[in-house]
């Protein structure tokens, strides 16, 4: 007597594989044609490839096919239900890591059972590192504070460097302080100098690695910290002129920040040995009426508003 086989499935086409999570793998496939198998479930399985420490994850060798084998199926994609439930997630996955996947469409008679599709060296994200904690401000002067935090898990980063940015707080352009770029996971703390007085500052701090899509996210300083005043310099109105110089006297200021400016009015300031000229900019043809004040020191000015 002659057996007759049922005509198995096709195997599924357009099968992609991405990463959403360090942890996972996304798997998004179409069915082909099912001949003669009466759907039972889709069959996903993975084997390794590349993992193990964070150094290896990064460098180490890619495993030859014949040096792994496959697991067992994965349970979050059974689909029972309907053969139209084309996607699921591989969860509980090493990150950084390279893996094969293979998918195929089990029949309830095995012989219908489709072909495997294979994918192979499929690569999760890395797990950057967490974001610095316990940021803190100590030691607040008018041009200086000290900066420290804490490294929380590194994951999958290989350390190079602390970041750490700077701007007055209604400037929208971050300035990197070099006084932070340290080199040494467990050197958390450092002076930032060469602010202005009297002005409020937004911080950040990230931890950087040797491959970026390792680096932290940033550490936000809230809220934002205002240095101390200094020498409070009275410069009134000057509605009649652009310009209007200040003469210090005996004392030499060379960081001006405005301590009562309002309006959208702007300036700039040119020092001399013993004065500064303060000219409109935002304007050439007039001057002002506010009653302007201005907080002054004796330090030289890095980071300007």
């Amino acid at each position: 007597m002659t057996q007759v086989f049922p005509e198995p499935a096709e195997g599924a086409i357009n099968l992609t594989v991405s990463s959403p999570t360090p942890f996972s793998l996304f798997l998004d496939w179409e069915p082909g044609d099912a001949g003669e198998c009466v759907f039972m479930y889709w069959d996903v399985q993975f084997r390794t490839r590349r993992n193990g420490t964070v150094h290896n994850r990064w460098y180490g060798d890619i495993l030859f096919e014949n040096e792994t084998e496959w697991g067992q199926s994965i349970s979050e994609c059974f689909s029972a239900q309907t053969r139209k439930v084309t996607n699921c997630t591989v969860t509980g996955l090493e990150s950084n890591a390279i893996y094969d996947v293979r998918l195929a469409e089990r029949c309830n008679d095995t012989r219908a059972d489709g072909p495997w599709v294979e994918v192979p060296l499929q690569r999760t994200i890395a797990a950057w590192a967490l974001t610095p904690q316990d940021v803190e401000t100590t030691n607040v002067t008018e041009t200086t504070f000290n900066l420290s935090w804490t490294a929380d898990l590194p994951r999958d980063c290989i350390f190079r460097t602390w970041t750490v940015e700077v701007k007055p707080s209604p400037i929208l352009d971050w300035v990197p302080v070099p006084e932070c770029s340290l080199p040494l996971r467990n050197n958390t703390d450092c002076n930032i100098v060469g602010l202005q007085s009297n002005t409020w500052y937004d911080l950040r701090v990230q931890e950087q690695c040797v491959h970026e899509e390792a680096d932290s996210p940033d550490a936000l300083f809230t809220p934002a910290i205002q240095t101390l005043l200094g020498t409070v310099l009275h410069v009134g109105s000057n509605p009649l002129s652009n310009s209007k110089i200040i003469t210090f006297g005996t004392e030499k200021f060379n960081a001006c920040a405005y301590l009562d400016k309002c309006c959208s009015d702007e300036f700039s300031l040119c020092y001399s040995s013993n004065s500064f000229e303060l000219a409109r900019t935002d304007i050439y043809s007039g001057g002002w009426g506010q009653n302007l004040h201005l907080s002054c020191v004796m330090t030289p000015l890095h980071y300007q508003s």
